[in-house]
């Protein structure tokens, strides 16, 4: 059975790149009916955050990826570790040494080694365990070490080239590879499939498999994301949240969809697929090597075409929580019924949901403001064009989308104004802005009284 860990550090929000690859991970269990675990590697004390787990299995269950088992600690298994670490010094694979990394590169700069990394010089001192000392492994003095990589094909590393690593601090504080090593090989990992930023110790972690007598898993190890700047992504310079993009007002399944094509595609190139037909299709091998550039506005795009095709109902349901923050959204059963009489226009004028709230507040806020620029640009010099249609607007018997264009198609004709320049001024005095929802529509869910009161308002304004 295939069995797959998708392995965070709690040390930030749940990056995009994490997303991707948790959402690889749970392809590849998915279409071999195998088990997704969900490890977390909280062993790094000083950077971790139990707010961070909550927000990383938060957004996982937000974008559908759910997990077989898990999470499980990593912390809660430091005794394990530790060993499994000391079984390998009982058998030679290991040694103690207390050399600090000033020793190391004052040796390094005193002799003539091309390589600058630990130079082996406690390998046979025999040393005991001490409160000085970590514990390192002994890698193979000849030969080569060999990654089976599923993306990259054969990875083979000369073994000269692997310095003797630490598995344990000073304090038996076990290091990133042995954890991981031990977890994989107690979980039973078959598939480790990571960010390639950790192909350089995976040759450590085959060696480790070696030594524990255990069969390493295979690897794939996934190109990293980049900006327009091809710069890999980075928390402290791009946005990168999963968080953000779900506050912002992306769809899951739009972002998933997105996510899951920056690396792979399928045979026939397809760009919107559900989650089941690109689990369905999904090869490790056809991931490629390259950077893979992530494009919010791609993103963007791929979620308005989600949008779009939300039902109505739905994109209400969706539109909710974005209204229920705003001061102005009173809710009710007249207001929920007005949010759906006017979803459909809505909805093509939006990528992102959080987008709606700008386009509705003119509908359901009790107040609008008019910046002053606007104001005498757009409205002061039309205030009698704009107190005759408010008057029209009075006579109206009928104040709906229909009768209110027969109405202002009507006056264009007679005041020979074209029809989009008749809209501009009154759409300003009634909305505060030069652009939004269809004006009829608009108007029709603001009701007749509310209308007539801006116009009047705007008016009145002008002649101060």
């Amino acid at each position: 059975m295939i069995r797959v860990r998708f392995a965070p550090s709690p040390t930030g929000y749940f990056h995009v790149g994490g997303a991707r690859t948790a959402l690889y991970n749970w392809m590849l269990a998915k279409q071999s009916g195998g088990k997704f675990v969900l490890r977390i590697e909280d062993t790094d004390a000083e950077r971790n955050k139990e707010e961070w787990v909550d927000g990383i299995c938060n957004a996982m269950s937000w974008l559908g990826i759910t997990w077989d088992e898990g999470p499980i600690r990593q912390s809660s298994r430091t005794k394990r570790h530790i060993e499994m670490a000391l079984s390998l010094l009982e058998k030679g694979d290991a040694y103690y040494c207390d050399c600090r990394r000033e020793d190391v590169e004052e040796r390094n700069k005193a002799s003539e080694r091309t390589k600058q990394g630990y130079d082996g010089y406690c390998r046979d001192r025999k040393l005991e365990k001490s409160p000085t000392t970590v514990l390192r492994y002994k890698v193979p003095a000849d030969g080569s070490t060999t990654v089976h990589d599923l993306v990259r094909g054969e990875v083979v590393v000369a073994n000269e080239n692997i310095d003797d690593f630490v598995l344990l601090k000073a304090n038996e504080s076990p290091l990133f590879v042995l954890a991981n090593v031990v977890d994989d090989i107690d979980m039973e990992i078959s598939h480790v499939l990571r960010a390639e930023e950790h192909l350089p110790n995976t040759p450590k972690a085959v060696l480790l498999f070696n030594s524990f007598g255990k069969e390493a898993p295979l690897f794939a190890h996934v190109p990293v994301l980049v900006n327009e700047k091809r710069q890999k992504l980075s928390k402290r310079r791009d946005r990168v949240a999963v968080e953000d993009f779900k506050d912002k007002g992306f769809l899951p399944e739009a972002m998933i969809n997105y996510l899951a094509l920056l690396g792979w595609s399928p045979k026939d190139n397809r760009e919107f697929m559900t989650l089941d037909e690109m689990t369905a299709e999904f090869a490790i091998e056809d991931v490629g090597h390259s950077p893979s550039f992530f494009d919010e506005k791609k993103m963007e795009h791929f979620n308005g075409v989600y949008i779009r095709a939300l039902s109505d109902s739905d994109f209400v349901g969706l539109l909710l929580p974005f209204l229920e923050k705003t001061t102005w959204w009173q809710g009710g059963d007249g207001n929920t019924a007005k949010l759906l009489a006017l979803a459909p226009i809505t909805k093509e004028r939006v990528s992102l949901l959080g987008q709606a709230t700008d386009l509705l507040l003119p509908v359901f806020a009790p107040e609008i403001t008019i910046d002053e620029a606007l104001f005498e640009k757009e409205v002061a010099p039309h205030a009698s064009l704009i107190s005759q249609v408010a008057t029209l607007c009075a006579n109206l018997d009928q104040f709906d989308a229909p009768s209110i264009e027969a109405m202002l198609r009507d006056l264009s004709a007679t005041s020979e104004i074209p029809l989009r320049k008749l809209q501009s001024p009154i759409r300003v005095a009634t909305t505060g802005a030069k652009a939004g929802l269809p004006l009829f529509e608009l108007w029709e869910q603001t009701g007749k009284a509310t209308v007539i009161d801006r116009l009047l308002a705007s008016v009145q304004d002008a002649s101060k």
